[in-house]
Parts: C-alpha cells; sequence; structure tokens
C-alpha cells in the first residue's frame, strides 16, 4: 500500500467520524490523512507499507489490510512489533488468500489445527461451517476464515445462479479470471500466477471422460530415487499410452503410482520392479533420474526388469525446466490425463501447485512430479493400443 492508498483509507475513516461528530457522539481533534486524533483520547495512524513507517510510533493497536499480497509484510511486522510489547497491545492481520507461501499464511498457521488450505478446502466443500474461529493457548494466537456461504445475501445470489454459483457470477460481474475469482470469493490459496502450473491447467488434467485403463495399452514408467533419508520418497509414476481410433488421438493417461521413503534401497528396488512386473509385456519404458542414488536404481533395474526399454537421465535445473515445461505442453494440449480414481491423485496435483516460475518448490515434496517429468520428456513411438 502507498502513502497516496493509506490516505485514501485515511479519507473514508474520516468522512466516518465526521457523520459522528455531527450526531454528537465524537468530535475530531485533527484533520489529518496521517493521523485522526479525537478529542478525550484516541488515535488512528495511517501509514504506508514499509517498515520505516512503523518505526517510533507507540501502538496499541495494529491494524494491516490485505497482508497477503504485501511482499516485505514480514518486514513491516517486526519494525512495529516492539511497541505492541510495551503497551500490551494487539495486531490484527486482514487479507484475501494469495498464496501458501507469504507473511499472511503463516500468521494462519500459528494457531489453526491444520494446515489452512486444508481449512479453506473444507468450509468450500460445507463439510464444516462457513465461519471458523482457531485460537492457541500457548502463543495466544487466533484466527478467522469467513466462507461467502456465510453471508445471507451471497447464498441468495447461490440460490438465484443453480448454472455458475456465487463465484461464477462474480467472476461474470467483475470479469475475473478463475484464479482471481476462486482467491477472491472461494478462499483459494494457490496463486496461479507465481506458479510453474496453473489452477486452470491442473483442472484440464483432471478433466477426463476416461475411467479407466486398457489391458493392453503400453505402459511408461518414470523413476525418482532417494536414499530414503531425511524424508525425500522414491516415486515411481505409471503412465498409460491410450488411442482412440474414433478421433485418432493419443493421450497419455497417469494412473499408477509406487511412493515410499521407509525400508532399505535394496527393498526400494524389488518393491519398484514388483510394480512394474503387475503390467506384464505391456510394460514398455522405464526412464530413471540418474541424479545421485538413481545410478544404484538404474544398474540394478537394468539387470532384473522385464522393461523393454530402460534409459537413464540426469535432472539439472536447465533440463528439470525443459522437461516441466514439456509436462505444462502435454497438459494444454489435452494429451496429458489423470485418471480421476488414481490413489495419490490429490498428492501429484498439491505438488504441482507448489511449483514457482522457475521451477523451484518449497513446502512440500517434488518427488511424484520429479517422476513424472522422467517419462514427460519424450513421446512414445507409434501409437498406443486401443481404448
Amino acid at each position: 500500500m502507498s502513502l497516496r492508498d493509506s490516505s485514501k483509507v485515511a479519507a473514508s475513516t474520516r468522512d466516518i467520524l465526521l457523520h459522528l461528530e455531527n450526531e454528537n457522539y465524537i468530535r475530531l481533534a485533527t484533520n489529518s490523512l496521517l493521523s485522526l486524533k479525537v478529542v478525550g483520547g484516541g488515535e488512528c495512524v495511517y501509514r504506508p507499507s514499509s517498515p520505516d513507517s512503523t518505526r517510533g510510533l507507540t501502538l496499541d493497536f495494529y491494524l494491516h489490510d490485505e497482508v497477503g499480497f504485501v511482499k516485505n509484510a514480514q518486514e513491516i511486522y517486526n519494525a512495529g512489533s516492539p511497541t505492541l510489547s510495551t503497551t500490551n497491545g494487539k495486531a490484527v492481520f486482514i487479507s484475501t488468500p494469495n498464496s501458501q507461501a507469504d507473511f499472511f499464511y503463516d500468521c494462519l498457521k500459528k494457531s489453526s489445527p491444520e494446515d489452512p488450505q486444508t481449512i479453506a478446502r473444507k468450509m468450500v466443500a460445507k463439510e464444516i461451517e462457513p465461519y471458523q474461529v482457531f485460537k492457541d493457548e500457548d502463543t495466544q494466537w487466533s484466527s478467522c476464515y469467513i466462507h461467502w456461504s456465510a453471508n445471507p445475501k451471497c447464498r441468495q445470489i447461490d440460490e438465484e445462479n443453480p448454472d455458475i454459483g456465487f463465484v461464477g457470477y462474480m467472476r461474470k460481474m467483475l470479469n475475473l479470471d478463475s484464479d482471481t475469482a476462486s482467491r477472491e470469493f472461494n478462499l483459494s490459496f494457490d496463486n496461479s500466477s507465481d506458479t510453474f502450473f496453473t489452477v486452470d491447467q491442473v483442472n484440464k488434467l483432471t478433466d477426463t471422460n476416461i475411467t479407466s485403463i486398457s489391458s493392453d495399452s503400453l505402459q511408461y514408467f518414470g523413476l525418482d530415487c532417494s536414499a530414503h533419508k531425511g524424508g525425500d520418497y522414491t516415486v515411481l509414476m505409471v503412465i498409460s499410452q491410450e488411442f482412440n481410433p474414433t478421433t485418432n488421438e493419443t493421450t497419455f493417461v497417469i494412473h499408477d503410482s509406487y511412493r515410499s521413503n521407509s525400508g532399505t534401497i535394496e527393498q526400494g528396488i524389488y518393491d519398484i520392479n514388483q510394480k512394474i512386473n503387475e503390467y506384464g509385456d505391456s510394460a514398455f519404458s522405464l526412464t530413471i533420474e540418474t541424479n545421485s542414488m538413481g545410478v544404484a536404481f538404474y544398474e540394478e533395474l537394468q539387470r532384473i526388469s522385464n522393461c523393454s526399454m530402460i534409459e537413464g537421465q540426469y535432472t539439472g535445473k536447465k533440463n528439470k525446466e525443459e522437461m516441466l515445461s514439456l509436462v505444462k505442453l502435454l497438459i494444454e494440449t489435452d494429451r496429458l490425463k489423470l485418471l480421476p480414481t488414481m490413489k495419490l491423485g490429490k498428492t501429484l496435483i498439491k505438488e504441482l501447485l507448489n511449483f514457482d516460475l522457475s521451477g523451484n518448490t518449497s513446502r512440500v515434496h517434488d518427488d511424484m512430479v520429479i517422476a513424472l517429468v522422467q517419462r514427460g520428456r519424450s513421446s512414445a513411438p507409434g501409437k498406443g493400443r486401443k481404448i
């Protein structure tokens, strides 16, 4: 928020206070857009979003609006919080959801019993009430979540527009894209403007009429290996190449996986080979990330696996972005789909939405996506078997 923005808020507040003054409730002692003082005590101070703007102030109450969209919100709070400890004051942060990697999200986590996005999704799905308040008695941090369905007027709009619902109605009225509408009105912390894969692309990945895999379809495998230490997972992604004779189109369908971070490396190699063997003669191609522990997996699986083709691939920063881009292209061209019944499908979606624009990830694992891009880097020759 700039000085101009904070002045606009101050002007709006002043108009309200002047109305109260006319009704003989209060009297203003100052008329400044930087500080509004009331006769008898009380002062509202308005400052732009910068650390320097809060230093030196004596505050009893600190209110920061739309804090999820302020990049230096943590620095601003750090600069102003010491004075709150001297006055036993309180800090309140208000915001529309933005992302899972900002100061506002971290504040919500301080008192929420679950991950904030999980709570938000439960509210959207009507699994819990649309108004939730939590408090951590040890830290004294509190959080409050409010969904549009807690508002009777919003519910009325939703009922009057059964085809598109309240969110669709607001998106249409305000000409918003789906990501912005979801953040503004549906408690979504998935900010696709800052992510490699957008919400629309993930929705496209899951939008399919395919409900099962043909028994004779070629099967492709991508393997991301780990030493089973530090929480890293060894992941095998299974992709089926499906051919539709009616449209003469080939679609790659993610439908199965193996994921483990326990046991020995030998156990992991055995389990992966067993998973591949489940597909018998349809097991066509296995691509293994050969960074670090991947070499051991590659050499042993080359020796024991019945897969028709086995190849190793080193993943570095440059070709990782290229492989992620190829997966994105396959999604956008409707050539890659996620089978709705895949057990770890939600985990894969969470990983996809965690990649930033540079192809980096934080907070959650990326093992499933890395396994996926091993296979996504090249299309198989010829056509798959018939759907």
